[in-house]
C-alpha cells in the first residue's frame, strides 16, 4: 500500500472533520495530491470511521490507479483545482453547518468583519450552485477559485477549502467554521461593525497562501 503517511494523514482530518460535525453521515470529501496522483476518500462511507485501506488512488485524469472503493463524488471537482493550481497539494470539503448557513443565504460571508478570515483565509468566495458532483461545479468552481483564493463557500451546498498541506486546508476550514458561528450569534446583538479598510488592507498584505 503507497502513502502510508498521507492516508493517514487524511483518516485523521477525516476523524476531526466528522467529531466536530463539520459533516453528516456520507458527506465530505479529502484529498492529497503527490506528484502526478492523487490520494482521496471514497464515495459513500462516513468519513468519520475510514481506515487508510479505504482511500482511492488516481490519476490527474480520474482513473483509479489503486483502490477497492469508489472515489468521492466531487472527483471532478478536486482534479479541476489540481489541474489549475499548481500550488494547491490538499483540499477538503465539507458542510459546516453555519458556513453552509451562510452558503444558503446566497449572500456568502460579510468582508472585512473579523481579523481571523483576512489574516487566515483571505478572500472567501462565492460559487454560485450547479449540481453536487457534477462537471459543471467543476468548472464553476475552478473558475471561482484562482491563485491565490483558498476558501469558498458553495450555494446551497457547503464549503471548500485549499491549502499547500492537507493540515493548512484543514484549519482554513475550522477558521471559516468558526468565524461564521461568531458572525452568526452577532447579527441579532446589532449590525456587525466593519473592520477599518487600512486594517484589512494590512492583513491581507500577511495573508499568504
Amino acid at each position: 500500500m503507497r502513502f502510508v503517511r498521507e492516508r493517514l494523514e487524511i483518516v485523521a482530518i477525516c476523524q476531526r472533520l466528522y467529531n466536530r460535525q463539520l459533516i453528516a453521515g456520507p458527506e465530505g470529501n479529502v484529498s492529497v495530491r503527490v506528484g502526478d496522483l492523487v490520494l482521496c476518500t471514497p464515495s459513500g462511507k462516513c468519513k468519520g470511521f475510514l481506515s487508510a485501506a479505504d482511500l482511492v488512488v488516481v490519476d490527474l485524469a480520474g482513473g483509479v490507479v489503486e483502490g477497492h472503493e469508489r472515489p468521492t463524488s466531487e472527483l471532478s471537482m478536486h482534479l479541476a483545482l489540481y489541474r489549475a493550481r499548481q500550488d494547491v497539494a490538499a483540499i477538503v470539503h465539507a458542510h459546516p453547518p453555519f458556513a453552509t448557513a451562510f452558503a444558503l443565504t446566497g449572500t456568502g460571508l460579510p468582508d472585512g468583519l473579523l481579523s481571523e478570515v483576512e489574516l487566515f483565509l483571505g478572500p472567501v468566495v462565492r460559487v454560485p450552485y450547479r449540481l453536487p458532483g457534477s462537471t459543471a461545479l467543476a468548472e464553476q468552481v475552478r473558475r471561482c477559485m484562482p491563485a491565490p483564493v483558498s476558501t469558498a463557500l458553495l450555494q446551497n451546498h457547503g464549503a471548500v477549502t485549499l491549502g499547500p498541506t492537507l493540515e493548512r486546508a484543514w484549519q482554513r476550514m475550522e477558521v471559516l467554521e468558526a468565524a461564521c458561528r461568531a458572525i452568526w450569534y452577532a447579527l441579532p446583538l446589532n449590525k456587525p461593525k466593519t473592520l477599518p479598510k487600512s486594517a484589512i488592507a494590512s492583513l491581507r498584505r500577511r495573508y499568504t497562501f
